[in-house]
């Protein structure tokens, strides 16, 4: 992802900067503004009620909760996954076995049936990951973030 939406799509987009996502919903409903990025859990009530319509996901994969909305990849507009993501986290000094125990029990817990359907109904499709491959995770987004940020050519300070 080395570029941004406005130079993949050839349009010029404004950047209107919302403190929270039904704010940025509620403008688009009211036609203040024309599109918004909004996390599919928070747009669902307003896409099955055909108020919103969902263009596409910015994700790897279709959103199993809106199967028949395409990929930017599927709709031609190359990868550009913007997912959200949520880690449980402890801190720096925390021992190594402790951690890795931890891990442990949260994957196993979000891969219980019951556990992986109520994150599902939130809108949270759980993918529990080791450590070792959350690091590496995390890694990988703040370089894809730090390429974005330089293409779009905005000073972090």
């Amino acid at each position: 992802m080395s570029t941004t939406l406005a130079q993949r799509t050839g349009t010029e987009l404004v950047h209107v900067p919302y403190k929270a996502a039904p704010l940025a919903m509620a403008d688009v409903l009211s036609g203040q503004i024309d599109m918004t990025f909004i996390d599919v859990g928070t747009g669902m009530p307003q896409f099955k009620a055909g108020k919103l319509k969902a263009l596409v996901v910015a994700s790897d994969k279709r959103s199993p909760l809106i199967p028949d909305v395409p990929t930017f990849a599927e709709a031609g507009l190359g990868a550009f996954a913007l997912d959200a993501w949520f880690v449980v986290v402890a801190p720096a000094r925390t021992p190594p076995d402790v951690i890795n125990k931890i891990g442990r029990h949260v994957s196993e817990i979000v891969a219980e049936p019951e556990a992986a359907a109520r994150l599902r109904a939130i809108s949270i499709e759980p993918e529990p990951m080791a450590p070792d491959q959350i690091r590496a995770f995390i890694k990988a987004e703040k370089e894809k973030w730090a390429m974005l940020v330089k293409a779009a050519g905005i000073d972090p300070e």
